[in-house]
């Protein structure tokens, strides 16, 4: 999986509109708080019943044009083939959120799956937006 730069565009671009509307103070406790909320992201994402709904989420959003892919070479088919690339085509844009996406399914995937488990339920509810507008 490549970087998505477009990520770090984002986040600056937001940080640079938080200052010139809110006022320094307020943009670097957002800031923080963005941070804080990125931070507990990775440490779900680190969980194994996370990853696994994350393969799932991946095959959902993009797995499926690798296997049609794979299929349209080795039985000559150029409908799969065709499908499959120009998918994966698509993906490249820098305009496809394709990864948001396929993190929010994951997140929603784990709390259908394993709604039993109160330590990752309780770290995912931290995951809410609200979570990173708070001010102190």
């Amino acid at each position: 999986m490549t970087f998505d730069y477009r990520l770090v565009v984002y986040l600056i671009g937001h940080i640079i509109i938080l200052i010139l509307l809110l006022g320094k103070e307020v943009a670097i406790k957002i800031g923080k708080n963005l941070l804080q909320w990125l931070f507990s992201l990775l440490l779900i994402f680190t969980s194994p019943k996370i990853l696994l709904t994350f393969g799932i989420a991946w095959m959902i959003t993009n797995g499926w044009s690798y296997i049609f892919v794979f299929v349209g070479v080795y039985f000559h088919n150029n409908w799969f083939l065709g499908i499959g690339t120009a998918y994966q085509a698509f993906l490249w844009l820098p305009i496809t959120p394709e990864k948001i996406v396929t993190v929010a399914i994951a997140i929603w995937l784990g709390k259908l799956f394993f709604p039993k488990d109160k330590k990752l339920q309780a770290r995912l509810l931290k995951l809410s937006p609200k979570n990173i507008v708070k001010i102190k």
